[in-house]
């Protein structure tokens, strides 16, 4: 008697394209259960696959459709069906550990299937991996100016802004590729970057954290694009403060002419604003490898050496000030991590361990903090402890005669950032405790 093992997570996650080159007329197989399995996970996989189940007759009282571990089923079906469960019904408890042949005169016929059986195994547990390292990549359609200007920068961070910030952007996920094309007739490809953080935020905040890295000449040159693409003369006045949608990336790229990659296919000339792909798509790896072989961005992080045409993965981004700055401000909700305060322009995105003494623009280096507090706590009259308490220094008062107003916060717990943001690192403030710190 032959028997068929099936290795690697999700054995019944075999795609219908892989089950029909395994395809046999019905037989009986004993399919063997080695681990519980529920009574709804019998009944998703006997209507995916149209498999009638049969209880030994051993096992006859056991009560239908809910079979425990070590227990047989006798199957009647075409190998096919057998496999042909859809991907999206995974987390099932139980799986196909081996098949065995009913009858011994099929040993002959059973030969070639065995074989089959571990290709498609193996198949799909590359498939598996692939999926799991499946990322994401959005074209974007940009201004030409935006894209000559930063081009000549080579900036280590841009704003890709959206003249309205309507709409919060989750077309890909930080470490994800943001890429930029022309406007048609140029329908190609001419750059990206690393999405880190996106953001709506006020014109004078993008502007403050940005500048030029805009890839706008000036504040007045960004507020009169604003006003061109809302149609919207009103935002020309300078005491209007719109809001903008950034889209920031870091490490980004501009390719020359000669590098530049045409566009999809199915990137329709009447897509307004942009369309992802997905490297688990033909079009998708397709794209992935194009960048990668104009670009080194993936290679060149240490931290995850990979080779040229390698499977895809997200890449590390790398803040800069901008970045850092509007990340912060989102973490802590727009509001000081230490007094609650939420008038905007008065809000500070603080290094507790200063840049240049090695800190990173990094989340978990930061807090979001008053201009004033941020000013006491670069020169050390304030610190957090670690249990993220508002410490004030006796410092203030003696060498100010003042400071009741802070001394009224000490003690005060932090505000801790939202989730999915990192919390300030404890080395980066013990670093500012006994390097800034004044006692």
């Amino acid at each position: 008697m032959e028997i068929a093992n099936i290795s690697g997570e999700n054995k019944l996650a075999f795609e219908r394209k892989e089950a029909g080159k395994i395809a046999h007329p019905a037989r009986p197989y004993i399919v063997h259960f080695n681990s519980p399995a529920r009574r709804s996970t019998n009944r998703l996989l006997a209507r995916a696959s149209s498999i009638p189940f049969k209880s030994p007759p051993d096992q006859s009282s056991e009560p239908k459709n809910s079979h425990q571990c070590g227990q047989q089923l006798l199957v009647h079906a075409p190998k096919s069906q057998i496999f042909s469960c859809p991907r999206t019904q995974r987390g099932w408890n139980f799986c196909f550990s081996t098949l065995i042949a009913e009858h011994d005169e099929w040993h002959g016929a059973f030969g070639p299937i065995i074989a089959r059986t571990h290709q498609v195994a193996a198949c799909i547990s590359s498939e598996d991996r692939q999926s799991q390292s499946m990322v994401n990549m959005f074209i974007a359609i940009t201004d030409r100016r935006w894209f000559e200007l930063l081009s000549q920068m080579q900036p280590d961070e841009v704003n890709f802004w959206q003249p309205s910030g309507g709409r919060n952007f989750r077309a890909v996920s930080i470490g994800e590729l943001f890429l930029f094309k022309l406007h048609a007739p140029d329908d190609f490809i001419v750059g990206g970057g690393v999405f880190s953080h996106a953001s709506n935020v006020p014109l004078s905040l993008a502007w403050e954290a940005f500048d030029v890295k805009n890839g706008v000449p000036s504040l007045a040159a960004m507020r009169q694009r604003i006003a061109h693409y809302r149609r919207d003369e009103d935002v020309l006045d300078p005491r209007v403060d719109p809001t903008v949608g950034c889209r920031i990336l870091t490490r980004p790229f501009f390719w020359p002419r000669e590098k530049w990659l045409p566009v999809p296919q199915s990137f329709a000339r009447n897509i307004v604003t942009g369309k992802r792909y997905g490297s688990g798509d033909a079009e998708g790896r397709y794209l992935w490898d194009a960048v990668m072989d104009r670009t080194d961005i993936a290679r060149s992080d240490a931290a995850q050496p990979r080779s040229r045409f390698g499977t895809p993965q997200i890449v590390r981004p790398r803040l800069g000030q901008g970045a850092f700055r509007l990340a912060v401000t989102d973490a802590y909700e727009r509001r000081c991590a230490v007094s609650g305060e939420k008038t905007l322009p008065i809000l500070d995105a603080a290094h507790i361990r200063s840049y240049g003494e090695g800190g990173d623009h990094d989340a978990a280096n930061g807090l979001l903090l008053r201009t004033d507090i941020h000013r006491l706590f670069d020169l050390g009259y304030v610190t957090v402890s670690n249990d993220h308490r508002f410490e004030v220094s006796h410092r203030l008062k003696a060498d100010f005669d003042n400071g009741r107003h802070y001394y009224d916060l000490h003690g005060q717990r932090l505000r801790s950032p939202l989730p999915g943001y990192a919390k300030p690192a404890a080395d980066a403030l013990c670093w500012h405790r006994e390097n800034r710190y004044l006692g």
